[in-house]
């Protein structure tokens, strides 16, 4: 083999490792057993999703790179194998492992067009549709959406995703139907005439201005003192429905009175004027501690009742809001922990404590540590400090990349390696993280100095060839020097990672060019 193959051999070499990213796992060091699995994630429109996480037996391995391709070198027979990715939904998954090269496709789409729309219509006996039914889309958790049957009994709802099951209700109506429904659907009710006869009552609290008034309580109470109650939503509307005889409405609200009314009938328009009085202004003040009675800072504070508004706790834990008015129901919240305790006041100055204890569910994070110049950085020691003091490490592999599991309640993540500053300098997680990346630049003040030579195929040295000096890792400008009658050359004040070009009319230069990010005294080229 010729010279000139030896170095265009290494240059290739080179190249292919400085190419290897997060989404790429080395073959060195697979275990006895392992299988090789590859596959490609794409959306809808046969586009390769780039970044997701593949993973084994519900633990990330991997990434996948720009075209949506991936590969891993150290799965078992009967591993399950899944992906995930923010703002996208999978329809299969999870696949088993069941032998070595085994090809493992996934199609997601993005979040928006998985969502569908269910229509349909509710009938009578006679085939005849019924207007203004209730239809009740319920999820999994237990969220609801409405709408309302047309003047023809039909209704659509737009903007679903996931299972619903599907209810119709109105007074004076059985509709026992139901329906599961996880796509595009057309549904239809049978609506029986329901005995005895009930009615509804709906209208609006508005203030001397017109002004809907939200939260009002309303009772309905009939002859026999029996009450039933609704609450106005944010513009003031109410109703209630299955009534039966006569009632006084009435409407309560703290800063306000509010005439009542009688009704003992259907009425959709019923008006209730509430005129606002002047409440006693008082104030709360508080603090939020652990179980060990440590003051825990930047907690969400929230006030709602006669006084609607939010704080946060300080670095003491301490809090404290003025201003408020009438019956106020005060809760607290932060990523982490647990806070069961809510605390009602009604118009005294009071002092009260939350304790707040440590969500014990482990949860995992991941990310990767790039240059500004987006290559990958190694061997940077990642840090997880928790409240409690106690401290976590991870350590990037060679793609920048790093991965700890077992993490509990709030931690602070800080990145360090000598010669680099990153950013953010700290980051804050509380639960799961796919993607807490950092970014590095070179430290300014960790300069360091390269030296070399420049000589033919035969040891004579090359003097007057051009060497430059690119910074891979900032935005500065090259610089040069030129080699000495012996073919040497020097250059310091270099930062970060240097690529190291020689350059001469007429000569080729093996290798082509060198990438160096310390000192080094000894890097020489070739030239023909």
């Amino acid at each position: 083999m010729s010279r000139k193959s030896v170095g265009i051999l290494g240059l290739t070499l080179f190249i292919a490792f400085t190419l290897v990213g997060c989404d790429l796992i080395s073959v060195v060091g697979v275990g006895k057993g392992s299988l090789r699995i590859q596959g490609i994630v794409l959306d809808e429109d046969n586009n390769g999703i780039s970044g997701a996480a593949i993973e084994i037996d519900s633990k990330p391995v991997v990434f996948t790179g720009s075209d949506g391709k991936w590969s891993y070198d150290k799965a078992t027979k009967g591993a399950k194998v899944d992906v995930k990715k923010d703002g996208y939904v999978f329809a299969s998954g999870p696949i088993l492992v069941e032998s070595d090269n085994q090809t493992i496709h996934f199609l997601g789409k993005k979040e928006e067009s998985a969502r569908y729309a269910i229509s349909g219509k509710v009938v009578d006996n006679q085939g005849r549709g019924i207007p203004s039914v209730r239809i009740v889309f319920t999820d999994a958790g237990g969220s609801v959406l409405t709408t309302l049957t047309d003047s023809q009994g039909s209704f659509s709802r737009e903007g679903l995703i996931g299972p619903y099951r599907i209810t119709a209700e109105k007074d004076g109506y059985l509709i026992i139907d139901s329906f599961d429904v996880t796509g595009p659907e057309n549904v239809f009710f049978l609506a029986k005439a329901d005995v005895p006869a009930v009615y509804s009552v709906g209208g609006r609290v508005v203030d001397d201005q017109g002004r809907g008034i939200p939260s009002v309580r309303i009772t309905f109470t009939d002859v026999e003192a029996n009450a039933l109650t609704t609450v106005t939503d944010i513009q003031g509307n109410f109703t209630r429905s299955g009534l039966s005889g006569v009632y006084m409405v009435t409407a309560a609200k703290d800063g306000y009175v509010i005439a009542g009314v009688s009704v003992s009938g259907p009425d959709n328009n019923l008006i209730l004027l509430a005129t606002e009085t002047a409440p006693a202004v008082y104030s709360v003040s508080g603090k939020v501690v652990d179980e060990d009675g440590n003051g825990i800072p930047s907690v969400t504070i929230t006030f709602r009742g006669g006084t609607e508004a939010t704080t946060v706790t300080d670095a003491e834990g301490k809090f404290s809001r003025s201003g408020l008015r009438g019956t106020v129901t005060i809760s607290a919240a932060k990523n982490g922990y647990t806070i069961t305790e809510q605390f009602v006041v009604t118009g005294v100055d009071e002092n009260i404590t939350f304790v707040a204890r440590i969500d014990q569910t482990p949860y995992e994070v991941m990310g990767r540590i790039v240059s500004t110049g987006g290559l990958a950085i190694e061997g940077v020691v990642i840090s997880f400090a928790d409240e409690k003091g106690g401290v976590k490490t991870a350590v990037t592999d060679a793609d920048g990349c790093f991965w700890k599991s077992g993490l509990i309640g709030q931690a602070a993540v800080t990145a360090y390696l000598e010669g680099w500053l990153f950013t953010p300098e700290t980051r804050v997680v509380n639960g799961p993280e796919s993607d807490l990346n950092f970014y590095g630049t070179p430290d300014s003040e960790s300069t360091y100095t390269v030296s070399g030579a420049v000589v033919d195929f035969d040891g004579v040295a090359i003097s007057g060839a051009s060497v430059r000096f690119d910074f891979l890792d900032l935005d500065r400008e090259s610089l040069f020097t030129v080699t000495g009658p012996d073919g040497s050359w020097t250059m310091d004040g270099l930062i970060g990672r240097i690529q190291i070009t020689p350059i001469k009319s007429g000569l080729t230069f093996y290798p082509a060019y060198q990438i160096t990010d310390k000192a080094a005294m000894s890097i020489g080229f070739r030239a023909q």
